[in-house]
């Protein structure tokens, strides 16, 4: 079974509960607007940043968005924490996804080594799609849209996110 990534928007308010009872992140079900997920966050990450587990200090605003600026521990997630998108950051993260060229981007993927890369890189994350024929560069591209629309719904209600891998 493949590794999911979800994103839901909070409020101050319900940020500032999640961090004074990280546990808590278990029962947070927001409505469906408020959410996005992501099954390729490692492919998406190493396309994007170059690098499947990005740091936003070293990588960027794409890296903040698809896998947080703030690592908050709790023993309730299988991975073992969840990651905060701040609301002040949100904006930094629709407009560096919107600067993408999905054209360009569809381009290097296609030209890259995609079975070469789930082994070096561990973009375990590609083994389905690679079995399944599907086109990489449309799917990722695909996911790109969807974290576009979600980010800028994030920075224009000025809510912050979360997300986690389960």
């Amino acid at each position: 079974m493949a590794m999911t990534t979800y994103f839901q928007m909070v409020s101050k308010a319900e940020l500032d509960a999640l961090l004074a009872d990280p546990t808590t992140i278990n029962a947070l079900d927001q409505p469906e607007e408020q959410c996005a997920m992501t099954q390729l966050q490692q492919s998406l990450c190493f396309f994007l940043c170059g690098d499947a587990y990005p740091n936003p200090t070293e990588h960027g605003p794409l890296a903040g968005g698809l896998a947080g600026y703030q690592n908050v521990e709790t023993n309730t997630l299988e991975n073992g924490s969840f990651d905060v998108v701040p609301k002040n950051k949100c904006e930094e993260v629709a407009d560096a996804l919107q600067a993408v060229d999905l054209d360009k981007f569809k381009r290097r993927i296609g030209k890259a080594d995609v079975e070469g890369l789930v082994e070096e890189e561990e973009l375990y994350d590609l083994e389905a799609c690679i079995a399944d024929g599907d086109d990489l560069g449309e799917l990722l591209s695909d996911e790109i849209s969807n974290l576009r629309a979600f980010y800028a719904d994030a920075a224009e209600q000025s809510l912050a996110v979360v997300l986690y891998t389960t």
